[in-house]
């Protein structure tokens, strides 16, 4: 997505505009463990340089009293350091004392020598070096030598104790399986702690390196600072945040290298025995200090990382004396069956002298020579003479993958050693909390539950599951349950963001505050890796999984000829493969969208296209279906090709052979064998596509699959909207929607294309996010206006994209994320149901789409000015007050002028015309259709060879129109050539002075209810906003939808056209006078549900509406959860609130808006136990 768009650069400036300040919402981190925060002997000063992820240096910054900067080197390559952050760090190290200086997923050889030289020279001196992951590869010749001639061992106890190391990633590997397991074992041991630090003394400083890779590099995988999980990595998906001891280990490794002297030790160790008479762990401390009273802190938390307990004491050590401390907390607080972790800190005067933790699976078996009968371990039940075994939930599972919210999820739970007197106590538990069912039920070797989600209001549910016997835990498993919510009923809004980081879990939190529901994470793996899937989806975030496939552009050895085409079924082969391995991970979170690829092209102009043996063979099928028999061919072509196994296409620079690019004769002109390989190209994407789609559904049935970032139609890039668009039905392009509202180039003619094209069903959406413009309020608005169901922005995530940053690295949101938050949270109240809902008016304008005549541009060189042309004359269809749709050369022989009713056809730049599209034209001309030209159509055939007769259009209704470089001169001429056609514009916009300001209308059609909408080009931002007359098709009672408010029974409406602002006004047949909303009972229990009816109450019989539902819990605050837009058919429809078993009582109040009018009305209801 990182791409350039100079052009809107540019404008940052020229679409500055004035807009209101919009206050930015709190927003407060979630909560980490601060290890060492204050630290005793005051803040550590630090350098961090990383590879990426700029994040994790500052999250070690919240966990520990470091103070310090983070350099992140963007422009060094894999593993490199560009030289401004070399030179920034150089400057730092000179400038100011520095302790430490942390190096993070960078090789040691490919930093710039004078900041080794420089770093060295500090450690000397007595300055600190922290490498994390060094592997033997990264190394140059001098850090080995240093490492080796003066080791300090005593640095592996001093980092490593204390840590859960065997809790890890990345440190339990199965090379052959190229995973990891859950928890090390004999045959997959943990490294032993001088594997995984080594370390040394150079001068006066210390050097630690810390080896995640432990001798297996090739599997891993680092942010920069604590090792990362890929798709590869679900074995080891935790119910814990393991990120949390890794920031233990880095603050043990930094605190060692600063060199400071510790005041106590702390260690801890735990009995795994949960007996209610023994101590659950043991603290042992040891002074190494002057006397002084020891604040000793434990925090017990169980497999899921509740809190169990905390337990406190105050202690005197003196000198080196050790004390013990037995850690106990009640009964019902114990740890249960399973994994638990103690973490125990020692703090004088409120600063941490030092922290451990120790980690304890309580056994699910122990022999009988371990215990006494008498001291038989309660929950341990005796099974034999020689063996006790812990009561536990074996297993939870579900009968499907996701659920609709109407579909029952049936639970079945496998338990070992039920006893009389145990329950298991099952609850189905939103990531709101909101505990949406509950049962309890006799503790049976099989027990079996039904829950229902239709209260649900976030994606993923928990089902949790207790084992328990009295007021205590035996045994606790919880399993997620995946909400289906099918294709988004509200209007969607994306970023580009990392979603499989633990570091980036505040960002998406904090983004959700500028309404963006749903992410593409970054790039590759990290897009469909089940653990990041999960975590975005917990913070109810839906997927855009991204580069599902693998086949981007990439150049091989022979430029014209791709190392992977997609006519090669190897290739296929290959992708379907992927497809298989990667798809089942994200399938239960059930993406928006899957996208195949990132800003795929077929081939790129400086290297043509793909001539590959399997293009070249699949062109020659190809061919059988566009000719009778290869004389056919050799007649158009003016070839002699003796079989079809001879036929090759021709390149561009064959095709050009004895033509004057700078005089073509188009009387003798024949491109027809380079036009028909750029045809037959321009069928390889959406063929393959086809096949993929297929491929993913098979995995996940009904998905949507599609494009990201989508380039314009250059003859290269084999973007054929029309066979792309039948072949996708997710499709996000590169629509030129930022600060430009207007199409301003061929690139952005895209976004019509892809309305004009686009399937029943589909989802169309918008990048944007290159620039900095007030007109961000309103860019979602104006893709909603033309079609579109979402938007995407560029980039969330502060580390991708740092020149317009969405989102700040201190979580405050940039001006951008303001204004363009407030425009989408807008339209989600109705507008995007009620214009998804409403016929577009295309004024019965259909402009002519042809392929053949942008390749034989092409092939002339002149395709710029072809893409110009056609830009041109759509925004002078605009500027004169019409809409329109395009067609194809397909639809065309198909008859859709006819089927359609459209009674002009507009004709760009097309030269080309088959037999059965000119038959189709004229067919249409003479039914008493119009059509408009800038050039004689149909000069060539629809292969690009030239007619020996071109055909005629001439008559009343044959109009020929030519651009000029004055755009107010372009829209009179429109304008007059569609009055010629018969056409006039249904929406008159005057002026007193005569000014021209281009301002485009589209007209919608809700049942009887008209909605205008108005725009007037930002390009004209810094003009006088003038007051215009605004005449509307018909008269009528008319509502200022944006404002919420009428306006009285009139056909000519006053307003200033305002660049910044969209007009948007509804006409209806009569006046709306209240809205009805009524519960269908005044009380409701917890866990229940209640009808709500709505009715719009109108002066005559009310047609189609749409009522916004909002409702607010008795504190006052609005719950989203609840929101909905609802039908209302004839003016009435009725709608279920359903609350959770812990939703607050008291009474509840539920307000009800028309989208068109803003007529409003509320009622209450009260919840009660």
């Amino acid at each position: 997505m990182r791409h350039c768009l100079n052009t809107l650069l540019i404008l940052v400036t020229a679409c500055a505009g004035i807009a209101q300040e919009i206050a930015a919402p709190p927003f407060a981190p979630a909560p980490v463990i601060e290890w060492g925060k204050p630290l005793e002997g005051g803040p550590i000063r630090a350098i961090f340089l990383l590879q990426s992820a700029k994040e994790e240096g500052l999250e070690f910054l919240r966990r520990f009293d470091v103070q310090g900067d983070v350099y992140v080197s963007k422009k060094g390559g894999k593993y490199g350091v560009d030289t401004t952050s070399a030179s920034l760090c150089r400057r730092k190290l000179t400038s100011e004392k520095i302790d430490v200086f942390v190096v993070g997923g960078i090789y040691w050889k490919r930093i710039p020598a004078t900041l080794r030289l420089a770093v060295l020279e500090k450690v000397q001196e007595g300055m600190g070096l922290l490498y994390v992951d060094a592997p033997n590869s990264a190394m140059d010749t001098t850090l080995p030598k240093l490492m080796a001639a003066s080791p300090a061992p005593e640095a592996v106890a001093a980092v490593t104790e204390g840590i859960p190391i065997p809790l890890l990633p990345l440190v339990t590997i199965d090379p052959e399986r190229n995973a990891y397991t859950i928890y090390p074992d004999a045959e997959h041991p943990a490294p032993k702690p001088e594997e995984l630090v080594s370390a040394a003394r150079f001068g006066k400083g210390r050097i630690c390196l810390l080896h995640y890779s432990v001798g297996q590099s090739n599997v891993v995988y680092l942010y920069s600072l604590t090792p990362g999980l890929r798709r590869q990595d679900a074995p080891f998906l935790r119910t814990y945040p393991y990120w949390e001891y890794c920031h233990s280990l880095l603050g043990k490794a930094v605190r060692w290298c600063a060199g400071r002297k510790l005041g106590a030790v702390v260690r801890a160790k735990a009995s795994g025995w949960p007996v209610a008479t023994d101590p659950l762990a043991e603290v042992t401390v040891t002074g190494q200090a002057p006397p002084s009273p020891v604040d000793i802190e434990v925090v017990i938390r169980d497999r899921y990382f509740t809190s169990l307990g905390r337990v406190t004491k105050r202690i005197y050590l003196v000198g080196d004396e050790t004390y013990k401390f037995d850690v106990n907390i009640s009964t019902a607080q114990r740890p249960f069956g399973g994994l638990y972790f103690v973490d125990a800190w020692a703090r004088c005067n409120g600063k941490v002298m030092d922290w451990a933790t120790v980690a304890v699976e309580i056994p699910r078996v122990v022999r009988y020579k371990q215990v006494v009968p008498e001291k038989l371990p309660s929950p341990y039940i005796l099974l034999e003479p020689r063996e006790v075994r812990h009561p536990r939930i074996e297993k939870v599972s579900l009968n499907q993958p996701r659920y609709a919210s109407n579909e029952p999820v049936q639970v079945r739970m496998e338990v070992s050693n039920p006893s009389s007197d145990t329950l298991v106590d099952i609850s189905l538990v939103g990531t709101d909390g909101r505990i949406l069912q509950r049962q309890t039920l006799p503790a049976q070797k099989q027990v079996s539950a039904s829950f229902s989600l239709a209260a649900a209001q976030t994606l993923v549910s928990y089902i949790d599951a207790r084992l328990k016997k009295g007021n205590q835990t035996l045994w606790r498993e919880r399993t997620p349950v995946f909400l289906a919510p099918g294709t988004p009923d509200e209007f969607f809004a994306y970023s580009w963001m990392q979603g499989e980081t633990y570091y980036s879990r505040d960002y998406l939190r904090r983004i959700q505050d500028q309404g963006v529901d749903s992410i593409l994470a970054g790039g590759g793996a990290a897009s469909y890796f089940f653990e990041g899937g999960r975590m975005a989806a917990e913070m109810n975030l839906r997927l855009v999984p991204t580069n599902v496939v693998a086949v981007r552009y990439e150049a091989g050895k022979e430029p014209t000829k791709l190392p992977r085409p997609l006519t090669d079924e190897k290739t296929l082969n290959q992708e379907r493969k992927r497809i298989r391995e990667t798809v089942p991970y994200v399938a239960p979170l059930q993406p928006i969208g899957y996208s195949l690829m990132d800003e795929w092209v077929l081939g790129l102009p400086e290297a043509r296209t793909d001539y590959s043996d399997s293009a070249v063979a699949a062109f020659r099928l190809w061919l059988k279906t566009q000719y009778r028999d290869i004389a056919a061919l050799n007649a158009e072509w003016s070839s002699n090709f003796a079989t079809w196994g001879d036929v090759q296409p021709a390149q561009l620079e064959q095709a050009r052979e004895g033509l004057d690019l700078a005089n073509v004769d188009w009387s003798k002109l024949n491109l027809s064998s380079f036009v028909d390989y750029r045809l037959f190209m321009d069928t390889v994407g959406p063929t393959a596509f086809v096949d993929f789609a297929r491929t993913i559904r098979e995995l996940d049935p009904g998905a949507k699959v599609g494009l990201c970032g989508t380039e314009s139609s250059s003859t290269w890039f084999g973007h054929d909207w029309f066979h792309l668009c039948n072949a996708l039905d997710f499709v996000v392009g590169y629509g030129d929607a930022g600060p430009v509202p207007n199409i301003t180039n061929f690139r952005g003619l895209q976004r019509e294309f892809q309305r004009s094209f686009l399937q029943p069903g589909s989802l169309l959406g918008c990048w944007v996010g290159y620039s900095e413009s007030d007109f961000y309020r309103e860019q979602a608005l104006k893709l909603l206006l033309h079609g579109f169901h979402g938007i995407a922005y560029f980039a969330g995530d502060p580390s991708a994209y740092e020149d317009f940053p969405y989102l700040n690295y201190d979580f405050t949101l940039s001006r951008r994320a303001l204004i363009s938050g407030e425009g989408v949270r807008e339209i989600r109240q109705g507008l995007d149901q009620l214009l998804w809902n409403s016929q577009w008016d295309n004024s019965g304008i259909a402009i002519y789409l042809s392929q053949s005549s942008l390749h034989v541009a092409s092939a002339l060189g002149q395709e710029g000015k072809w893409g110009d042309n056609c830009v041109a004359i759509t925004r002078a269809v605009e500027d004169a007050g019409f809409q329109y749709d395009f067609v194809a050369s397909e639809q065309v022989e198909k008859g859709v002028l006819k089927e359609r009713g459209y009674k002009v056809l507009i004709l760009p730049g097309v030269a080309c015309l088959s037999d059965p599209e000119l038959s189709a034209i004229q067919a249409f001309i003479a039914a008493g259709g119009a059509v408009i030209f800038d050039q004689l159509p149909g000069e060539l055939d629809g292969h690009g060879k030239s007619r020996s007769q071109p055909p005629r259009f001439e008559g009343a209704k044959a109009v020929p129109f030519s651009i000029v470089a004055d755009r107010s001169a372009n829209a009179a001429a429109m304008r007059s050539a569609l009055d010629r056609a018969g056409r006039a514009a249904p929406v008159q916009v005057d002026f007193d002075d005569k000014t021209f300001l281009p301002t485009e209308t589209i007209l919608h059609r809700n049942g009887d209810h008209l909605l205008v909408s108005l725009q007037t080009d930002v390009a004209s931002w810094n003009q006088p906003k003038p007051t215009a007359r605004i005449t509307l098709p018909l008269q009528g009672f008319v509502y200022d939808v944006r404002e919420g408010k009428p306006l009285g029974r009139m056909q000519t409406v006053s307003a200033v056209l305002d660049p910044m602002h969209i007009l948007l006004y509804a006409v209806l047949p009569y006046e709306v006078k209240s809205i009805a909303v009524a519960p269908s009972a005044k009380m409701v229990k917890q866990g229940a549900g209640a009808n709500l009816r709505v009715s719009v109450i109108a002066s005559a019989p009310a047609g189609r509406h749409f009522v916004r539902v909002s409702v607010q819990a008795p504190d006052g605050q609005t719950r989203p959860g609840f929101a909905r837009t609802v039908r209302c058919d004839a003016g009435k429809e009725e709608t279920t609130l359903r609350f959770a078993l812990n939703d607050p009582i008291g009474v509840w109040k539920i307000t009800a808006r028309d989208v068109e009018t803003g007529v409003t009305s509320s009622a209450t209801m009260e919840v009660t136990k």
